[in-house]
């Protein structure tokens, strides 16, 4: 819902006049949806409610620690993203299957680890009804509602609406109301029962700035305390049907759990689906019904992101087909990670895939701040009101400086612009770059941020970009181009060749020996090999491309995080992915307690523009400040028992071993030890690890050991960036 986005309103004395709101900050209007039927008129009521202050769900970590208590050996238990408990059982040759019942029914299972809660603790007052998520749209034929002023068979002072197309002088008061919302109410409307729904449109008075204003501020706390939230994304079309049975067969197959989890359904027919290699037995028709449905405009809404996560639970309309939100989260989820899904997937799937799975309360803040990216409003202030539900903590320096322009820049360049219509492609995370470092940051009045860091590279050349959007086989061939002349012969700036620091550069260094419990991370030996006709580097980089061409799985995963950066080299033998505003003599600089390296621009006055995060091989893990990791050690990356953060721990190829110490570090000085916190908090990094003073009891998440005072000691050149 838009602040903008005003529906017109007839200036004819039979205009409807709202009831102030008895107390805006706690009260809100509700509409009755009368039961009807065909062409008959639509009828609704609309009434005053009180909503207590914002309720939260939480969910229980308690219930599931009980639940995993005496588990046979070869059972896990994790939480479902609906808040169920899920038993897995894997047999001899590894077999998997699931129950939501305790394996030996001992223990009575806790179904639900889903509790609401006010803020203050106090339970809040019920008020049963449904918030409908859609989008406006182009409203340039809007359609009358009209509200009976005669309407009096309520307690409260009730009125009725019917809502039809007319010109005729009638003796009702009147509104207008978009086609789609008009569509959904008729597509919503019952036979025989009444529906109380809370729609923006009808429930918020438009007309008053104020009341909207206040409204608006709160659709966060109305669609968390609605019973469930009713998306609808539109009326059928003649392939919907097709995409929406597909979807809610495949999403009845699979289920994911809050730790990034998939297995098969514990009634599953097809119960190898939750694979990432599978190939999903799904004919062109499909995929293309599937790409339709995934294309309509409610996805790329902004407000979708607070709408769609704080529900109870959800039900997604397309016409008369319907599904549960869960389960449209479970079919997007295995299509998501599915490495064999169709290429015709829409790039809108990125946004889909970032948007089913996201879980505010447990991902870190950065996450958060990612659905603003590529998502449409109609009133940029809504990037605010859209994300306030879901966090509070809008104002938090993160890594989410992209500027698209550096000329045109109006704010400062170190803060996110949340305005921004850049189309950001997968992120590039888990470099861990500065490691456990704390950042060291003071601002300085009015507009200049002083960060502490290091320069790390100075950009010499820039490769032709590859634009977002572009298609197969323009991905192809432009990155075919990007090659580097001494691939096979050249050594790498940090060590190994320049074929090993390229190919995993070009995969996002997402790969099974980074990290080893991610099915969908490809072999290295295998990528490195690039033996398929659409190879992106190597000898069979030099075959042509035909219109049928299709990349392998491993090629679509890293083509995937390919557009919409530009390729760059470094004068001391760096390369890697940069913001397309790339430009020579920019400076490739790793921050203290930022997880990615920043590209950065010379300004007058010794300061420096932000224009965003880089992926450079060699800047990974630390290196910056400790210099490479010394043989035969290497880095992997872990999910910790949440499954969203992670932990980065050392493996040792001699010994076979894997420990949490880094080798290029020292012990811990006396008076500390690392400590798992257990509870995570938005404000975490994403590669965590905790340390505990044992004389004060305070506990960090930075390694004492990558203080600055202790780095400065190390001879790590660190310097103080005046960013502005």
């Amino acid at each position: 819902m838009s602040q903008s986005d005003t529906p017109c309103i007839t200036t004819s004395r039979g205009i409807y006049e709202y009831k102030k709101l008895a107390e805006p900050t706690k009260d809100v209007r509700l509409v009755t949806l009368l039961p009807g039927e065909g062409d008959e008129r639509i009828k609704l009521r609309i009434t005053q409610a009180t909503l207590e202050r914002s309720a939260r769900l939480h969910r229980n970590g308690q219930h599931l620690k009980h639940a995993r208590t005496s588990l046979p050996s070869d059972w896990e238990a994790y939480e479902a993203l609906e808040g169920r408990i899920l038993y897995i059982h894997k047999d001899a040759t590894g077999t998997m299957s699931t129950s939501l019942q305790y394996p030996d029914g001992s223990i009575t299972p806790l179904v639900n680890i889903v509790k609401k809660t006010s803020e203050e603790g106090v339970p809040s007052r019920e008020v049963d009804y449904e918030a409908l998520s859609y989008i406006w749209g182009v409203e340039d034929n809007p359609l009358e509602v009209l509200i009976d002023l005669a309407s009096k068979d309520s307690e409260e002072d009730v009125a009725e609406i019917q809502v039809l197309v007319s010109t005729h002088p009638l003796r009702y008061a009147t509104l207008l109301v978009g086609q789609n919302l008009e569509g959904s109410l008729r597509h919503l409307r019952s036979k025989n029962t009444k529906r109380v729904l809370w729609v923006d449109a009808i429930c918020i008075n438009q007309a008053d700035i104020v009341e909207r204003n206040t409204q608006v501020s709160r659709v966060g706390d109305i669609f968390k305390l609605a019973e469930r939230v009713i998306v609808w994304v539109g009326p059928s079309t003649e392939d919907s049907q097709l995409a929406m049975q597909t979807l809610d067969y495949l999403g009845r197959q699979v289920v994911s759990t809050t730790d990034r989890r998939r297995a098969p359904a514990p009634d599953a027919v097809k119960k190898t689906w939750f694979e990432s290699s599978v190939q999903l037995p799904f004919g062109d028709s499909t995929w293309k019904a599937i790409s339709n449905l995934l294309q309509r405009s409610w996805f790329e809404r902004l407000w979708v992101v607070q709408e769609a996560h704080l529900a109870r639970g959800g039900l997604f309309l397309c016409g008369e087909d319907e599904l549960d939100w869960i389960i449209f989260r479970y079919a997007i989820l295995a299509l998501w990670y599915n490495k064999a899904a169709s290429w015709s997937l829409p790039p809108v799937m990125r946004l889909i895939g970032n948007l089913v799975e996201l879980l505010p309360d447990k991902h870190p803040i950065s996450d958060v701040f990612y659905q603003v990216y590529s998502r449409s409003c109609t009133d940029s202030r809504d990037r605010v009101y859209g994300l306030h539900g879901l966090s509070r903590e809008v104002s938090k320096f993160l890594r989410l400086c992209h500027v698209e322009n550096p000329k045109a820049v109006a704010s400062p360049s170190w803060v996110p612009d949340l305005s921004s219509k850049l189309k950001i492609s997968r992120r590039m995370d888990w470099q861990f770059t500065a490691g456990h470092s704390r950042s060291e940051v003071s601002f300085k009045m009015p507009n200049t941020l002083n960060a502490t860091g290091i320069q790390c590279a100075t950009v010499t050349h820039i490769h032709e970009p590859l634009r977002a959007g572009a298609d197969v086989l323009e991905c192809l061939r432009l990155v075919r181009g990007w090659e580097p002349e001494n691939l096979e012969s050249g050594k790498y700036v940090t060590r190994g060749s320049v074929r090993d620091a390229y190919a995993r550069t070009l995969a996002g260094n997402a790969l099974k020996d980074r990290f080893p419990e991610r099915d969908y991370a490809g072999s290295f030996d295998e990528w490195i090999a690039q033996d398929s006709p659409t190879a992106l580097f190597g000898a069979n980089a030099k075959t042509s491309l035909s219109a049928d061409s299709k990349p392998t799985p491993m090629e679509k995963l890293a083509l995937s995080l390919l557009p919409g950066r530009a390729w760059v080299t470094s004068s001391e033998g760096y390369f890697g992915l940069a913001p397309l505003a790339a430009c020579t003599a920019d400076i490739i600089s790793v921050f203290l307690g930022c997880e990615t390296p920043i590209l950065i621009r010379p300004q007058p006055n010794n300061t420096f523009q932000v224009l965003g995060e880089c992926l450079i091989f060699g800047l990974n893990d630390s290196n910056a400040f400790l210099g490479p990791l010394p043989s035969p050690w290497a880095a992997h990356v872990f999910n910790d028992s949440t499954g969203v953060f992670t932990v980065l721990r050392f493996y040792n190829a001699e010994t076979k071993t894997t420990c949490d110490e880094d080798p290029r570090l020292g012990p811990l000085p006396e008076e500390w030890e690392a400590v798992d916190r257990g509870e995570r908090t938005s404000e975490d990094p994403r590669i965590l690890r905790c340390f505990k003073n044992k004389q004060t009891g305070e506990i960090v998440n930075s390694d004492p050991r990558m203080e600055p005072g202790v780095l400065r000691g190390r001879g790590v050149k660190l310097r103080i960036f005046a960013l502005v």
